[in-house]
C-alpha cells in the first residue's frame, strides 16, 4: 500500500502522460504507513511547511536583510511566491502539481544567513579543508538528517522524486540502473518558476525600496516590450513585478508546449532520456531574461548600501566559522552527533542560522575580547 492510493486514479488520470504519476513514485527511504486522504507529494508539503528549517526561511536574506523591513522579501516568501508559479505553469501543462510545489518550497531550505553571499563564503571556508558547500546539496541533507521528527529515523522521509528535484542543478541522475539527465519534468518547471519569481520580486524590491529607478526601469529595451503601449508611471512596483512575472510565465508555457509536440515528447521515459530541458524559454527569451538580470545586478544586487550588507554579512559568518573550528565544544553537543568530521559540522551549524543568529553570535564573540 502507498500513500493515497484511493486517490491515484482519479488524479494520475488528469495527469500527461509524461508527467511524474503518483503510481509509480518510487517511494521513501523508510516504509511508513499509508495516508488514504493524500497524495505521496502532498505529504511531502506538509513535512517541509512544518519543518523547522523551512521556518527559519523567514529570518534569511532574500537580497537584502529581513531586518531592513516589514515588507522586502525573505526567503520563505521567495519560496512561496516560486511554488506558486511552479504550480500555475504546471496545470496549464498536465504536470504534477503537487510535486513542483513540494520541490518549489523546499528549493531553498538548504541557504545559509545572508543568502547566495553566505553560501559563498561558507564554500570558500570549506574549500580552505578540500571540502565545498551548496546550498542544494545541503538542503537533501538537511531534510534527511537535521530534521527531527520521528523516533526511528533520521529526517522527514521525502519522495524520492523530491529529493531528486531538490537537487536541480544536478545534470545526471541514476534510476534504477540507467543514468538520466533528469528524473522529472517537473524539476524543469520550478528551475524556471525560481528565475521568474526571484526577477519579478527583486524588481518590485527594488523600485519600492528606492534602489532602482522608475526612470531606469523605464528606458530599459526587454521590459519596453513587455509594457509597450501602457503608461509605467501609473503603475505600482507590484504591479510591475506581476506583469512581468505573467509575461515570462505565458512564453515560457508556449514555448514548452512547443518542445512537448516537435520533439515528440509522449512518456517520462522519454524526458529522462532526453540531455536537454523540454520545459525551457526560447532562445529569445533567455535573452530577455539574461538583460533583466544584468539590469538587476547593475541596479540592485551591486548598489552600495546592498554590498555594505553583504560584506559584512560575509565577515560574520567567516569570523565564527574560525571561531567553532578552534572551538568545537561550543556547538551544542546534541547537534547531529552522528557527524564525526568538525569542520562539517561547524558548517551545517552555520548553515542552519538566520541572519539575526549569526550576527548575534558574531556580536557575543566580539564583546568577549574586548
Amino acid at each position: 500500500m502507498i500513500d493515497g492510493q484511493n486517490l491515484w486514479e482519479r488524479y494520475d488520470s488528469i495527469l500527461a502522460p509524461y508527467a511524474q504519476k503518483n503510481a509509480t513514485s518510487r517511494g521513501r527511504e523508510h516504509p511508513h504507513v499509508p495516508d488514504a486522504q493524500r497524495l505521496p507529494f502532498q505529504r511531502d508539503r506538509e513535512r517541509i511547511i512544518y519543518s523547522t528549517a523551512f521556518r527559519r526561511l523567514r529570518g534569511k536574506m532574500q537580497v537584502v536583510s529581513p531586518d531592513a523591513g516589514d515588507h522586502v522579501r525573505n526567503r520563505m516568501l521567495h519560496s512561496i511566491e516560486a511554488s506558486t508559479i511552479a504550480r500555475g505553469i504546471a496545470r496549464e501543462l498536465s504536470l504534477n502539481e503537487d510535486l513542483c510545489e513540494v520541490i518549489a518550497l523546499a528549493h531553498d531550505i538548504g541557504h545559509p544567513p545572508y543568502g547566495h553571499a553566505g553560501e559563498e563564503i561558507l564554500d570558500q571556508k570549506m574549500r580552505e579543508y578540500g571540502k565545498s558547500f551548496d546550498h542544494n546539496g545541503h538542503g537533501v541533507r538537511t531534510v534527511s538528517m537535521y530534521e527531527k521528527r520521528y523516533v526511528h529515523h533520521q529526517g522527514i522521509n521525502l519522495s524520492e522524486e523530491v529529493l531528486m528535484g531538490m537537487k536541480k542543478h544536478e545534470k545526471s541522475f541514476s534510476i534504477d540502473g540507467r543514468e538520466v539527465w533528469h528524473p522529472h519534468m517537473e524539476m524543469q518547471v520550478v528551475d524556471a518558476a525560481d528565475e521568474i519569481a526571484y526577477l519579478s520580486a527583486d524588481l518590485e524590491d527594488g523600485l519600492q525600496g528606492g534602489y532602482i529607478s522608475l526612470s531606469a526601469v523605464e528606458k530599459m529595451p526587454v521590459l519596453k516590450e513587455v509594457f509597450y503601449g501602457k503608461d509605467m508611471r501609473r503603475m505600482d512596483a507590484k504591479y510591475i513585478a506581476g506583469i512581468v512575472a505573467h509575461h515570462f510565465i505565458t512564453l515560457y508555457v508556449r514555448e514548452t508546449r512547443e518542445r512537448i509536440t516537435s520533439r515528440g515528447i509522449k512518456t517520462i521515459q522519454d524526458v529522462q532520456e532526453t540531455d536537454y530541458y523540454i520545459a525551457d524559454f526560447a532562445p529569445s527569451t533567455k535573452a530577455a531574461f539574461i538583460e533583466l538580470k544584468k539590469f538587476l545586478l547593475e541596479q540592485y544586487y551591486e548598489n552600495k548600501k546592498v554590498l555594505i550588507a553583504v560584506e559584512a554579512g560575509q565577515k560574520m559568518i567567516a569570523d565564527v566559522f574560525d571561531h567553532l573550528v578552534e572551538n568545537p565544544d561550543l556547538i551544542p553537543a546534541n547537534f547531529n552527533p552522528t557527524v564525526d568530521e568538525p569542520v562539517e559540522r561547524v558548517c551545517d551549524f552555520i548553515a542552519g542560522m538566520t541572519d539575526a543568529y549569526i550576527r548575534l553570535l558574531w556580536q557575543d564573540q566580539v564583546d568577549k575580547m574586548k
